[in-house]
């Protein structure tokens, strides 16, 4: 099957060296376009950023010419690791030049028509992208994955919905890597714990109720599309002095059980064992090509990747600094 051609916008910061990583002989993302600020723009890759991971940085990517990050040149799906401060009118610009935009940052996700997505949990909500094309006028899309300690939540807290979440208590110890580089200053933080991460709970709070409710296919023009659920949060979330690996411990009260669905069975929107949807399935076995504009599709791919980096932070066998993720404020 040929290569799906990608972008990586902010590609010279931490969360773009991870993508590039990550696709690195990837079976079906090729990275054919680097985006990045004015100051590394025209200049080769290896020569406008400094290489922070431990993974050897691919030569095809190292000898590629960033470019602005500007519309026009970049293939039609972009992952973006921007941060939040310049992310919203750069991505709003790709999707409206008709880019798909699956965006690491914080700017979109609690937008009403923006599917905010794990596609293990809720894939259903890539429906919402219909109504996105009418409340913008987009040519493109924009997807978006969570805040790196949500996924994790979401996850765990999705099979239990049958049975009546009513109070999740978290607390997380997240590693100093989810600052970005240079991070938190290690006179700060070795051999402490900082007891509060800025606008962390709240996400975490936001998006896990708009990730684990339900896609409302009879809405009403205008409401919005997706019911979030209901569940009371109590959290506490801290950064620890590990480097590259959240922690948390997560305590759910539920009502009576209301469901004898097994807790591991598929729930409508999820995605089966192989991990993609039927659809996807048959038309990879058809053998015809992806289409260019197979929002739907083109999505699920992709954001599976975002979410895959962003679970990676949790392992706690995997150790360095490869684990490096999303600014404080971008994620």
């Amino acid at each position: 099957m040929p290569h799906i051609p990608i972008g990586i916008l902010g590609a010279t910061g931490m969360v773009g060296q991870q993508f590039i990583a990550l696709l690195a002989e990837h079976p079906w993302f090729k990275v054919e376009w680097l985006g990045a600020s004015e100051r590394s723009a025209g200049k080769k890759f290896r020569d406008a950023a400094a290489w922070r991971l431990p993974n050897q940085l691919p030569d095809d990517v190292a000898n590629c010419t960033v470019d602005a990050a500007t519309p026009g040149r970049a293939p039609a799906l972009v992952f973006s690791g921007l941060d939040s401060s310049v992310a919203g009118d750069i991505e709003a610009a790709f999707a409206k030049a008709g880019h798909l935009v699956v965006s690491n940052s914080r700017n979109y996700r609690m937008e009403p028509s923006v599917p905010l997505l794990i596609p293990e949990v809720n894939a259903e909500h890539l429906k919402l992208l219909g109504a996105q094309a009418a409340a913008t006028g987009w040519k493109g899309r924009i997807v978006t994955n969570p805040n790196c300690s949500t996924v994790v939540l979401a996850m765990a807290l999705a099979p239990l919905r049958p049975f009546g979440l009513k109070t999740t208590m978290i607390t997380t110890l997240q590693a100093i890597s989810g600052a970005g580089y240079p991070g938190v200053p290690s006179w700060d933080i070795l051999g402490n714990v900082i007891p509060h991460i800025g606008g962390e709970e709240e996400k975490i709070e936001t998006e896990t109720r708009k990730i684990l409710g339900a896609y409302q296919r009879d809405h009403n023009p205008g409401a919005r599309a997706e019911r979030p659920y209901r569940i009371d949060f109590r959290w506490v979330c801290r950064t620890s002095d590990r480097r590259g690996d959240h922690r948390g411990v997560d305590f759910v009260q539920g009502a009576a059980a209301r469901s004898r669905t097994p807790v591991g069975a598929t729930a409508p929107g999820c995605l089966s064992a192989g991990g993609e949807p039927a659809a996807t399935t048959s038309r990879r076995q058809s053998g015809r090509r992806h289409d260019r504009h197979d929002w739907t599709t083109a999505a699920l791919f992709a954001v599976r990747l975002q979410v895959r980096r962003a679970r990676t932070q949790h392992d706690s066998r995997r150790r360095g600094s490869r684990h490096s993720q999303c600014r404080t404020d971008a994620s």
